[in-house]
C-alpha cells in the first residue's frame, strides 16, 4: 500500500523549492533549498509540472519576508544563510519537492507497525 501525498491524514505537504538567487548590490549569487509554509496541494495536483506554475507561490513568499532562510538540503532546520527578502535581485527555481510532514509520516509508520503486530499476533495464537 503506497501513500499518497494528498490524502495522508488531511494534512497539508510541505513545499521545498530549490532557488538559484543574484542579489542587487554585488551581484552574489547563492543557491539552496528554501521551505514554503501553507496548503500547495493544488500544485502537486496539477498536470503540467512547469515550474512556472510555482513561481506566484515563491514571490509571494518572498514580499512577505524580510530574511529568506536558504538551506543545504530540503527538510532541514538549520539554515546555511539568511538572505536578506528585500535584494533579490532575481531568481531561478530548478527543483521542487513536496513532503509528508515528519510527524505525519511518523504517526503513519506506528499505525503500519502497530497493524502488522495485530496480525503477528492473530497468526501466532497469541
Amino acid at each position: 500500500m503506497s501513500l499518497d501525498l494528498t490524502t495522508v491524514n488531511k494534512t497539508p505537504n510541505e513545499l521545498w523549492v530549490r532557488l538559484r538567487i543574484a542579489m542587487k548590490e554585488n551581484g552574489s549569487k547563492c543557491t539552496g533549498w528554501c521551505y514554503i509554509p501553507g496548503d500547495h496541494d493544488y500544485l502537486y495536483e496539477r498536470k503540467p509540472k512547469s515550474f512556472k506554475n510555482f513561481r506566484p507561490v515563491v514571490d509571494l513568499h518572498i514580499a512577505n519576508r524580510n530574511w529568506l532562510p536558504i538551506y543545504t538540503h530540503y527538510g532541514e532546520h538549520a539554515p546555511i544563510v539568511e538572505v536578506n527578502a528585500h535584494h533579490i535581485k532575481s531568481y531561478v527555481i530548478t527543483n521542487r519537492v513536496f513532503m509528508i510532514p515528519v510527524e505525519v509520516w511518523e504517526a503513519e509508520d506506528k499505525a503500519r507497525y502497530e497493524r502488522y503486530q495485530t496480525m503477528r499476533g492473530d497468526k501466532n495464537g497469541d
